[in-house]
Order: structure tokens, then sequence, then C-alpha cells
């Protein structure tokens, strides 16, 4: 699987960038258009918020990846080069939330309700960018014999050649993108109260990261049997129960947000 296409002369386009942007693009279409964002945030103070994203969510996806690969033969300069492979989604997850709020609350803005509406196409993003991830070869999965085994021959690929492996990126594309499907259609119909749907997105993303790393071949294990990447997606499935729990059953977010940036 080539990591680009060649477009004329010296041109090329890198796919695992084109990717990451056409995820990125999918979520401001989603978003733009969402009836309730627009009576919480501006298309400037959307517009605002994308870039702090994109920005944080490289930063963190980058060096979350940086804090997996230490020993490795990989400079730091070509880990944290946007345009490169290598790059951890839980990373993004953890750091494009963090950023934004402290934004938001610096600029009085509604931080729950508004991810309440934001998390419903985040998943979209993910899960196009994991085709990124797919192409490029990192993320890349277990030795298997199983019919869904893909080989990987480019030998730019970051993933071991010519040996079928589990397509990790394309389960944990699936699932976001299933995922996706019931935060639009379900999720934002029966999950009403400010929070549910944020504190479930975590929950759920929690879940998929959790379970698709069993078969994940890059792992960086720091117990007998969990990764590093599994500790951390405890902590936001453990994060969105907490959530939940708040938005469902007492007044925090709901009272608080007619009053403060919350």
């Amino acid at each position: 699987m080539p990591l680009s296409m060649h477009i004329f002369g010296p041109f090329s386009l890198h796919i695992y960038g084109a990717m990451i942007a056409l995820g990125v693009s999918a979520f401001l279409v989603g978003f733009s258009f969402d009836s309730e964002r627009k009576k919480l945030l501006t298309l400037d103070q959307m517009y605002t918020l994308v870039a702090l994203s994109i920005i944080t969510g490289v930063l963190g996806g980058k060096l979350l990846y940086l804090a997996e690969c230490v020993g490795e033969s990989s400079t730091i300069k070509e880990l944290l080069s946007f345009w490169n492979a290598g790059f951890s989604v839980l990373g993004a997850f953890i750091a494009v939330p963090l950023s934004i709020s402290w934004y938001m609350r610096k600029h009085n803005l509604s931080i729950i309700p508004s991810f309440d509406r934001a998390v419903i196409y985040v998943p979209l993003t993910f899960a196009i960018s994991r085709l990124g991830c797919f192409f490029a070869g990192c993320c890349y999965g277990i030795p298997t014999n199983y019919f869904t085994g893909i080989m990987h021959t480019d030998p730019d690929s970051l993933a071991p050649l010519h040996e079928y492996l589990h397509p990790t990126q394309l389960y944990s594309a699936s699932l976001e993108f299933l995922l996706f499907i019931f935060m639009f259609t379900i999720g934002q119909k029966k999950l009403k109260k400010t929070g549910q749907l944020f504190g479930v997105y975590f929950i759920l993303m929690g879940i998929e990261r959790f379970i698709v790393d069993f078969l994940r071949g890059d792992r960086t294990l720091i117990t007998d049997n969990f990764s590093f990447s599994q500790i951390a997606a405890g902590g936001v499935g453990m994060a969105g129960l907490i959530i939940l729990f708040l938005a469902t059953f007492t007044r925090s977010f709901s009272s608080s947000s007619k009053n403060r940036p919350l």
C-alpha cells in the first residue's frame, strides 16, 4: 500500500496527512450546520476553537506517541513533524478538551453544552483519520492468519512488511464510524441532559481503544497485560463515567450552564 499519491512531477500527496485534513473538514461541516451549536458559539468562535484544537491535538498526539516510543530510533524532530506518520489519537483526545476548556472558560463560553454538540462529530473525524494510519502503517496490528489480515509492502511503511497483520486501524475506524452514527441518531435524541453526550462519548471512546489495543502490534506494556494507552483509555472511560453520573443524577451541569461557562 503506497504512503503517497503522485500528482505530477515532484509533487505528491501524503495520504496520512490528507486523511487527517479530511477528518477535520468533516467535523467543520457537521459542526457548522449543527442547529444547537449556533445557540452556543458563533462561526468565528468555532473556527478559533478548531484551530486551537488542531494545534493542541497534534502536540498531544505526537507527545503521547513519543512517550510510547521512548528508546526507539526515531528522532524527536521526526516524531513531532505533523505530516510524518506516528501519532496517538488518544493523546489528541486528551489534549484537545483540556486546551479548549481553558480557552472557553477564559472567554466566558459555555463549555459542557458545547462539548455535547462537538462530540457528535468528533468520532467521524477520528474514523477518517484512522484511514491515514492504515495507509501509513502506524498503529499496526499483531500477526494473524484470519481472513481480515492485511499485508504492508511499501518500504516506507511503519508496519512490518510482507506478513499478514490485524488491520487495527480499520477496526478503530469502523468502531468510531459506528459511534458517530449512534451519537448522531440515537444519542442526541435520548441523551438530553447537559453533559450526558459528552460523558457517554468518553466512555465509549475509552472502551474502543482499550479493546482494540489488545490486537495492536506496537503496544508499550507497562504491566504484564496492559499497555500505556490502555491505562490512559481506562482513565478516559472513568472520567466519562463521572461526567455521566454528574449529568444524570445531579444538577451540576444543567444549573451552572445557565449562569457560568460550564
